[in-house]
């Protein structure tokens, strides 16, 4: 019979702090960077041996996703990823009060040993570009607001900064007829589907909601467990 390790992960926006039962027995703690080449490292690490690995880690928006679609091309893993509401419920169920990557980890593996194991699913590929859209569209404000900065600055520049300012315009309407496209894009993409369009309607009946915010929610929401 195929030996399956259990690990606990604790993720972060630059590490992955793991816990591992192997064979019955807990093994030292191991950390990788939360970077390809490290979630790479971690699946050998974890599958070592020839054997299959059960890993458990929370939902952490931008800082698990990639780690779990890693994960998911493994055939020798299987992933659940679970609401951080659940593991901080579990956690004091447990009595575990403390709040080291250490500590997170170990609760991470007990919840996985303990609880019903649910695999997770990737998001349908529609969801993984709405929300790269929307994440473009968040750089793309960044730089906007920068740009508008300089502008600011070379207004009181005088007519030395003249060359300067015209560039700066030319720059600012060139970022916003991208962020006008890369929001076109998203509103084709979720009108596309008839679920996300339905879910699209329902958000922005709400009071205070407009479409740019609705694709943001659905992208992020549609990716917890």
């Amino acid at each position: 019979m195929k030996q399956v390790n259990d690990v606990g992960v604790d993720v972060d926006s630059k590490r992955l702090v793991c816990a591992m039962q192997c064979a019955g027995q807990r093994v030292p703690l191991a950390a990788f960077a939360n970077t390809a080449v490290g979630h790479k490292k971690f699946v050998r690490w974890a599958t070592k041996g020839g054997h299959s690995a059960r890993v458990c880690m929370e939902a952490t928006g931008i800082y698990s996703l990639e780690f779990a679609l890693t994960l998911c091309l493994s055939k020798r893993v299987e992933l659940m990823v679970v609401n951080p509401r659940a593991i901080k419920d579990f956690a004091r169920a447990s009595m575990q009060r403390a709040k080291t990557d250490a500590v997170v980890a170990g609760v991470m593996l007990d919840f996985l040993q303990r609880m019903p194991f649910t695999p997770w699913q990737p998001p349908a590929p529609e969801i993984l570009e709405l929300q790269a859209i929307n994440r473009r569209i968040d750089q793309l404000h960044t730089e906007l607001t920068r740009e508008k900065n300089r502008r600011h600055a070379a207004d009181f520049a005088g007519a030395s900064a003249h060359a300067i300012a015209h560039d700066i315009e030319g720059n600012i309407r060139h970022l916003e007829r991208r962020l006008e496209r890369m929001h076109e894009r998203g509103l084709q993409l979720v009108r596309g589907g008839p679920a996300l369009a339905a879910k699209l309607a329902h958000l922005v009946s709400t009071k205070g909601i407009g479409e740019t915010s609705a694709m943001r929610l659905l992208a992020e929401l549609l990716l917890l467990p």
